[in-house]
């Protein structure tokens, strides 16, 4: 049906929005119909590439531009947390979302429902405010996975170390973190590289959501512990190590999945309980598909 339509005369274009999104069965009907229409394809998607092992897509087959959307700025951060929320934010939430999600639209909604849903939010006077200090929830948890996920252990472990030492200039990250790991996490949008007053580059994790992931508050305190020691390599100009990188990045691998691998017993109680909720939602779903019972699958 859908190669019919296209089929038809005048000038018609397949479009498709956030395409990363849909199962490999869409994509591979929307490959057929280009194929047989040859049609243009507009498509928008994160950052991560089109092109991936497992993409029904090739390379080469047609003339393409890619064009790199910039990020939300204030006022369209303001009007879209107004338009997700129902009432406009105040100043201190429009901001707190702007830096959290780094100006990309999907993770400003996600943060704003999540926000919402974990009551961080109230409303007074028909304006959004945050009731506390923190926009982090236990529901950003599977959205941050997902900017992760493909992440090599070496990108995982350079991004995990970034978040609890914090911004630093570029050239004293060279003890914890290779330069071609740098490169592969600014291609994936996840590392930030910005140039202060005095031509110094600084690199911070980016969008600042997962930084917050990396700082879990459950395992605050063995993250400070791992912090200060790299802190303690960074910051020291004379220390001398043979092997730093393989060295450090040992350590550094060996303390992170220890705790990422059996976690802590709250970070697992949670988890369990998130897992029930979802189960739980879904079920109702199953055994009833009406629209109201639709509600929660546009969130997850």
């Amino acid at each position: 049906m859908l190669a019919e339509q296209l089929a038809q005369r005048g000038a018609r274009a397949i479009v498709v929005d956030d395409i990363d999104e849909l199962d490999k069965e869409s994509v591979a009907v929307i490959d057929v119909v280009q194929r047989r229409t040859e049609r243009p394809l507009v498509v928008t998607m994160d950052d991560a590439p089109l092109y991936s092992m497992a993409s029904v897509f090739t390379p080469a087959r047609w003339p393409e531009t890619t064009m790199r959307l910039s990020p939300l700025d204030y006022d369209q951060v303001n009007k879209l947390l107004a338009q997700t929320l129902g009432s406009p934010p105040d100043v201190d939430l429009t901001t707190a979302v702007l830096m959290k999600s780094g100006g990309n639209p999907r993770l400003v909604v996600r943060i704003a429902q999540s926000a919402e849903l974990s009551e961080q939010l109230v409303l007074l006077d028909g304006q959004w405010s945050m009731s506390g200090h923190t926009l982090w929830n236990e529901y950003l948890q599977s959205t941050v996975q997902e900017l992760l996920h493909g992440l090599s252990a070496d990108e995982r472990t350079a991004l995990h170390t970034l978040s609890v030492v914090g911004a630093r200039p570029l050239g004293s990250l060279k003890p914890v973190v290779e330069a071609d790991i740098l490169d592969r996490l600014e291609v994936r949008g996840l590392v930030a590289l910005t140039e202060d007053s005095g031509g110094a580059i600084w690199v911070s994790v980016s969008p600042h959501v997962c930084a917050d992931y990396f700082r879990d508050p459950y395992v605050r305190s063995s993250r400070r512990v791992l912090a200060d020691r790299s802190n303690r390599v960074i910051d020291s100009p004379s220390r001398r190590v043979k092997s730093p990188s393989l060295e450090l990045l040992a350590a550094l691998i060996r303390d992170l999945r220890s705790e990422a691998g059996d976690g802590t017993a709250a970070t697992l109680h949670f988890q369990e309980q998130l897992r029930e909720l979802e189960e739980s939602q879904f079920s109702v779903w199953e055994s009833e598909k009406t629209m109201s019972n639709a509600a929660f699958l546009k969130f997850y």
